[in-house]
């Protein structure tokens, strides 16, 4: 059944993952209309309730215990606190007892609308009323999701190390209540048919060490399933902030990590921190720059890349997915995101396109060796508009293009788009899965910097525990992706070599 594992790593993708599952659920709402093709089982596991049969993403989600808020282990928002009913047992205090209890989370005023209404009725959030990514779930969770992460205790190891999130990660593993491989990975993957493979999503500032070690128990124990992943990286790298420790721990922790998923994903879509992204993002959306608003941006962007994925009308699969953008070029297995959202009759594609993956080190976009756009929703004068501005800046390659219905209309774009959008129901938009030469500079950067750093044996470097001969290794790693892309486009390196027979 083609069925897709999806893990959330880190509190700003639990709030884009959150926008992705509000979607998949008004796909499901939406089936009858035919509209939307989905394969609800590619995503979803079912369970019988009372009710019928009830959707549960399959997805596991890590986080912070205190990110969680109302999203109870009971499987449901404000479930019930399984603490308050369990049996106290005999006694074994018989003298006075004081009894401090936390007070509970109360439910967001959102959903407080949603138990009072129709849940298929639109409901408006406002930012002020964001306190957690569960704030505006609109989906119930299996609790097998629902892994509760400690954060580091005040003077020990920073959330940003390395080694401390992969030791984090198999005390978490290994825990007697927990024993994440056996029960929660486990489960899911017996009860899919044919899983397809593997969507991971990471903050990779605090989630780094913690997500390699936990993809890396995961193959080691089930199986090389093909992975689909998206890192969320820092602010841009400096190569010459060598006396900035916490920048160099947070590039030390990326490089690592951008490093392993060379190795064990089959295609790597690193993003931005929001911060960094280009004022023309948020033309045409009013939204303030919270996570609550931009991780919507990623989420639709993520979503309708991955969209062939989990419609009937495409023959995609993980396996094959990265190899269509990086078919015959020998490049490393890493794309670059972008888009336009929304778009109507008079978007001007080439001013209002967005790249979220280079936006924080290069203002200037490579030579691109593939694209495979995605447009949602077009009118014939929006792909007219679209197939003009597509020709005229790469026309030396042929871009793959599907085309698909509007992206639903969830919040927060239900607030954001004009009336006339409402109307339709879903917005327009335009989102593109790219390689090019651009990337080679973030890898470059990495090098460059930690290279830096180790030979003047910065606090950053040093405090990191890893040995000298480990971070050489990085290094040359770094620079052996980085020689990978060429340092011309073909066509220039064509010219020359012409230019050169000349003389």
């Amino acid at each position: 059944m083609r069925e897709i594992l999806y893990l959330q790593v880190g509190n700003y993708f639990n709030y884009v993952g959150t926008h992705f599952w509000n979607t998949q659920d008004a796909y499901n709402s939406l089936q009858s209309s035919d509209e939307y093709p989905i394969e609800g089982q590619v995503s979803f596991t079912e369970r019988q309730s009372p009710d019928g049969v009830t959707l549960y993403p399959r997805a596991i989600m890590f986080d912070w215990k205190e990110n969680f808020g109302t999203l109870a282990q009971s499987n449901a928002l404000t479930g019930t606190d399984e603490s308050e009913n369990m049996d106290p047992g005999p006694a074994l205090w018989d003298q006075s007892v004081d009894e401090i209890r936390q007070n509970k989370v109360a439910k967001s005023s959102y959903h407080l609308q949603l138990d009072q209404q129709n849940q298929s009725e639109s409901q408006s959030m406002r930012l002020e009323e964001v306190r957690y990514w569960s704030d505006y779930s609109h989906v119930y969770y299996l609790p097998r999701s629902i892994q509760r992460v400690s954060r580091p205790a005040s003077g020990a190891a920073t959330a940003d190390s390395w080694r401390h999130g992969q030791d984090q990660f198999r005390q978490f593993n290994e825990a007697s209540d927990n024993d994440l491989m056996d029960t929660s990975v486990r489960l899911f993957l017996e009860e899919s048919d044919s899983i397809q493979g593997i969507q991971l999503m990471t903050d990779v500032a605090t989630f780094g060490g913690f997500a390699d070690a936990l993809m890396v128990q995961m193959r080691d124990e089930f199986l090389r399933a093909p992975t689909i992943a998206f890192p969320i990286l820092s602010a841009g790298i400096d190569p010459s902030g060598t006396n900035d420790a916490p920048l160099i721990r947070r590039a030390f922790n990326e490089a690592l990590y951008l490093r392993s998923l060379s190795e064990h994903a089959t295609l790597s879509i690193p993003i931005s921190l929001p911060q960094t992204w280009s004022e023309k993002t948020w033309t045409g959306l009013p939204m303030p720059k919270s996570p609550y608003f931009s991780s919507s941006t990623i989420a639709a962007h993520v979503e309708s890349v991955t969209y062939s994925l989990r419609t009937s009308k495409t023959q995609d699969s993980l396996g094959t997915y990265g190899s269509q953008l990086l078919a015959d070029g020998g490049y490393p297995p890493f794309a670059e995101i972008s888009g336009v959202i929304p778009v109507d009759n008079s978007t001007n594609f080439g001013h209002f396109m967005a790249n979220f993956t280079t936006s924080s080190y290069q203002k200037n976009e490579g030579y691109s060796f593939s694209v495979r756009d995605v447009i949602r929703g077009f009118n014939s004068l929006e792909r007219q508009n679209y197939d003009v501005w597509r020709d005229g800046t790469i026309s030396h390659l042929k871009p793959e293009t599907l085309s698909f219905s509007g992206y639903p209309l969830t919040e927060p774009f239900h607030t954001a788009v004009s009336s006339d959008v409402r109307a339709l129901g879903n917005v327009h938009m335009l989102s593109r899965l790219s390689t090019s030469n651009g990337l080679a500079h973030l890898f470059k950067d990495y090098a460059s910097l930690i290279d830096t750093s180790r030979r003047r044996r910065s606090a950053g470097i040093m405090s990191m525990g890893i040995d000298n001969d480990d971070i050489s290794e990085l290094i040359s790693d770094l620079w052996t992706i980085y020689d990978t892309y060429p340092v011309e486009s073909p066509e220039n390196e064509a010219e020359n070599a012409v230019g050169s027979d000349e003389e």
